[in-house]
């Protein structure tokens, strides 16, 4: 049997996938990804376009090279 008659191995369903952006990480080297996948409340990766490859998201939204920035939660505000 050859190796075009194997199964595609399928994508991981998320949520949500965030692509095509500068996503800006607060990582040690300040790095700059361009992908975001989330499931429920939880981010379960950031990285580059090959995450479009492991998983297919409910809903992508292209960021069109915006920029995406960790959200911050002011605790005096509860």
């Amino acid at each position: 049997m050859g190796a075009s008659a194997l199964p595609a191995l399928a994508k991981e369903k998320v949520d949500l996938i965030l692509h095509h952006g500068n996503v800006l990480t607060i990582d040690p080297a300040s790095s700059v990804k361009s992908v975001v996948v989330v499931q429920g409340d939880k981010i379960l990766a950031v990285g580059g376009e090959e995450l479009r490859g492991k998983y297919e998201g409910a809903k992508e939204i292209d960021l069109a090279g915006r920029t995406l920035m960790p959200g911050f939660n002011d605790t005096h505000l509860q």
